[in-house]
């Protein structure tokens, strides 16, 4: 709120509001096929934003979706990377290791896809992927996923 005068007396009240967005913030979603995203606005431990996936026998494949949305204010590249081992489990992505250039309010798509190749029941693999701000590498966020082997 701004106030002024002039010279005469007059007196003037001008009101604006504004929102500040950081200039550099990956948003980082999970949703398994069939489920609901988990993460929108959410920032920082993949923990916090993980997805849970049930592989009920050997050969089962399941699919995943990850949507990297650019909260800040300018267009930049966020670096994405898809980390995860377990033995009995081939894990691969539509985007592995990439660089995604995201506008301001807008998102990208990746696809984390598990197959189950000889896990044993009651095991699992937590695939976790990593999205950090070019321009600012210490601006990040994360989700994962937890691939279950049952019965």
């Amino acid at each position: 709120r701004v106030e002024a005068t002039d010279g005469s007396g007059n007196t003037t009240t001008v009101t604006r509001s504004y929102d500040v967005r950081p200039a550099h913030r990956p948003d980082a979603w999970v949703k398994p096929r069939g489920g609901r995203w988990v993460g929108d606005d959410v920032y920082g431990r993949a923990r916090a934003q993980r997805a849970v996936v049930g592989l009920p026998r050997r050969g089962a494949v399941r699919t995943v979706f990850v949507r990297v949305q650019n909260d800040g204010a300018v267009t930049e590249p966020f670096d994405v990377r898809t980390v995860g081992k377990q033995r009995g489990f081939r894990l691969g992505t539509s985007r592995r290791g990439s660089t995604l250039e995201v506008e301001p309010g807008a998102h990208a798509a990746i696809r984390v896809r598990v197959a189950r190749a000889g896990a044993r029941p009651g095991t699992s693999l937590v695939a976790k992927v990593v999205v950090r701000s070019s321009s600012d590498p210490t601006v990040r966020d994360a989700v994962s996923i937890r691939f279950a082997a049952r019965r």
